[in-house]
C-alpha cells in the first residue's frame, strides 16, 4: 500500500492537515486571536543564523573510507569511537540479516 511508504504518509498528512485549516471553499477567514495560526509569522533571521552556523568539523564518510590501517592504529579513544559509531551507521545498518539492531553504538552503557 502506498500509505505504508513514510515519506507518502507525511506528505499526505501535511495536505490533510492544510486542507483542514485553510479550506478551499473560498470563505475568507480572519483570525480570531493573536494566538491563531494564521498570525503565525516565520522569524527568518532566526531561520538563518541556524542553517548558517558552521558545521562541525567531524571527518566526512570519504576520509573514513580512505584511512589506511597506521592511521586507525594511532587514533584517539574519542576518534576511534566516533569511527565505530560511523560504521555501524553506514555499514552495519545496511547488513541484511538486520543483525545490528541489537548491537549499541559504542561509548553507550544499557
Amino acid at each position: 500500500m502506498l500509505l505504508d511508504i513514510p515519506e507518502v504518509l507525511l506528505v499526505a498528512s501535511l495536505v490533510v492537515a492544510t486542507k483542514h485549516q485553510y479550506p478551499l471553499d473560498g470563505v475568507e477567514r480572519f483570525p480570531c486571536d493573536a494566538g491563531d495560526p494564521l498570525c503565525l509569522q516565520m522569524d527568518w533571521v532566526v531561520w538563518e543564523s541556524e542553517f548558517a552556523k558552521k558545521e562541525e568539523t567531524k571527518p566526512g564518510i570519504l576520509r573514513y573510507e580512505q584511512m589506511d590501517p597506521q592511521e586507525i592504529w594511532s587514533m584517539d579513544k574519542e576518534e576511534m569511537t566516533e569511527l565505530l559509531n560511523w560504521f555501524q551507521e553506514t555499514q552495519l545498518d545496511k547488513h541484511p540479516t538486520g543483525q545490528s539492531s541489537d548491537i549499541l553504538t559504542v561509548g553507550e552503557h544499557h
